[in-house]
């Protein structure tokens, strides 16, 4: 078949709920892999992802609860896959609501974005 799994196919790998209501940048690492990061601040907010090498199998999850903008920025380089062909550096939402999630092969963080799917990917 050709397709490797990184993630187990009987379970989602949802570990909790990480509400930021109070912090304008935050660096994920690995272990975040699996938080809900529900934003409830009422200033733009920016959140680093871990090295892509690190985080095969990893799943990030992000959801905008106020309309202020929030940015995505993969660590280095232009690794964020999204619909469209070019991979991308940054990703920004300004919608309540819209959320979206990150999981990666070691190479790329993929795009799947939910809710208004309103993220912009530069």
């Amino acid at each position: 078949m050709g397709l490797t799994r990184d993630v187990a196919l009987n379970e989602l790998p949802i570990r909790g709920l990480d509400v930021n209501s109070d912090t304008a940048a935050y660096t994920l690492v690995t272990s975040d892999s699996g938080i809900i990061n529900f934003n409830d601040y009422g200033t733009d907010t920016t959140y680093t992802l871990p090295a892509v090498a690190d985080c095969a199998g990893k799943l990030f999850w992000f959801v905008n609860g106020e309309a202020t903008t929030k940015t995505i920025i993969a660590s280095a380089a232009a690794n964020i896959k999204g619909p469209q062909a070019a991979a991308c550096t940054t990703m920004t939402s300004k919608a309540i609501g819209d959320h979206v999630i990150l999981t990666s092969d070691g190479t790329y963080f993929y795009v799947v974005a939910m809710g208004l799917a309103v993220w912009t990917l530069a």
